[in-house]
């Protein structure tokens, strides 16, 4: 937990207007000078990587994006043009304008805005179109509310478990219903919790838990050990079912608090659930 409260305070800088990194990403006025702007925001990043603890992935996006050489957008593409490049720093003092105005540089910014952020309607977007079409088998039930889900956290391992968790309940084609629900919760200290539930309606282990167990304590292989090690220092991940060895429903906290039993019973198992619980900061 201490990690994503760091995550989420680190990724909050974005939308600080004073001591934070918001300009990298949005436009200025226009008696800011750009180079003193990024100067500043290296410091500051440079300052919250030694008093936070913040998730490496999270950490090399960002610091990638700001110094360089190099980062990885939400969808796996590497971009070699970054807030201090030589390109961007020229730009700004050719016309004396933020990288922003011009559309090349416009679009690499948007890609980074995208690989930090889920603006309200993108994850509802990646949900009902993304997911739905490449997995057209799949009858999805998608709640109105999710079109507010509006959240930053690093969003390409996202996506890709959602894909994973996807692909693995494809393998059943004998429930196609899927259902998504998501709830969102404000914390003390202005944090927000959010919990996107993904359920394969109907759908149930034909094996024992200590089996599943068993395989992810082995380390990071099969889905299971892909989808840890893409979250873990991220967010928090719960599955729920009833498993055959089981009297009644179990939830797995596979990713948790460490105040949190790993396994305790659940009023109720609608199917298989995957539930990822996002700590985050507006």
């Amino acid at each position: 937990m201490v990690t994503q409260r760091d995550n989420a305070e680190f990724l909050h800088l974005f939308s600080h207007d004073q001591n934070g990194l918001k300009y990298l990403t949005h436009d200025f006025s226009s008696d800011e000078d750009y180079i003193d702007y990024v100067y500043r925001c290296q410091q500051i990043v440079l300052s919250c990587r030694s008093k936070m603890h913040l998730e490496e992935g999270l950490y090399s996006l960002v610091s990638g994006f700001i110094f360089g050489p190099q980062w990885v957008d939400y969808n796996g593409l590497v971009h070699d043009s970054f807030a201090s490049s030589e390109e961007f720093v020229s730009y700004f003092e050719q016309t004396g304008k933020h990288p922003l105005n011009n559309p090349t540089f416009a679009k690499e910014i948007e890609d980074f805005r995208n690989s930090i952020r889920f603006r309200s309607g993108v994850l509802d977007l990646f949900v009902r179109e993304e997911l739905s079409s490449g997995f057209p088998e799949l009858a999805m039930k998608v709640p109105g509310k999710l079109k507010g889900a509006d959240m930053y956290i690093e969003t390409g391992p996202i996506r890709e478990v959602l894909r994973l968790i996807l692909k693995s309940m494809r393998e059943y084609g004998d429930y196609r219903t899927v259902a998504i629900s998501f709830l969102e919760d404000e914390l003390e200290g202005g944090f927000f919790k959010s919990s996107l539930s993904i359920t394969q309606v109907g759908s149930f282990p034909a094996h024992p838990l200590s089996r599943d167990m068993a395989r992810l304590a082995e380390g990071d292989g099969g889905t299971f050990g892909t989808i840890r090690k893409r979250l873990k220092g991220l967010c928090n991940w719960d599955v729920v079912t009833k498993w055959p060895d089981k009297d009644s429903p179990i939830r797995w906290r596979i990713l948790r608090d460490e105040t949190q039993p790993e396994l305790s019973e659940a009023s109720l198992a609608e199917g298989f659930t995957h539930i990822l619980t996002i700590i985050h900061k507006p």
